[in-house]
């Protein structure tokens, strides 16, 4: 004896998880935290807002630091030039692809 309706668990429940999925993954998009807020004036990042930020920002002041202890930038200009560039590219590339997308502001709109 058949049912009359085409109901099959396992099709059904397939496709609910496949829902539940799809929902969870437009909910984690739409609740992005960035790690660096943009500025209310000009363009760029203000203070980071998260601990990930503040980790960043620590490690690129640790390493301006030690370089400059160990490559004394009397003695050594160039290479301390070079390690300065280097680490401040580095927080920036962290900085656009972590932070918030940044544009020239006037303030709050």
């Amino acid at each position: 004896m058949r049912l009359a309706s085409s109901y099959h668990p396992v099709l059904f429940y397939t496709t609910a998880v496949t829902v539940s999925i799809t929902n969870f993954s437009s909910e984690m998009q739409e609740q992005t935290i960035y790690w660096f807020p943009a500025t209310t004036y000009g363009w760029g990042w203000g203070i980071p807002n998260t601990w990930q930020g503040w980790l960043v920002l620590a490690v690129y002041s640790a390493g301006l630091l030690v370089s400059s202890l160990l490559l004394d930038p009397q003695i050594y200009p160039k290479s301390f030039s070079f390690v300065v560039v280097f680490l401040s590219g580095l927080l920036l590339i962290i900085c656009w692809k972590k932070g918030e997308p940044t544009r020239w502001r006037w303030g709050k709109k």
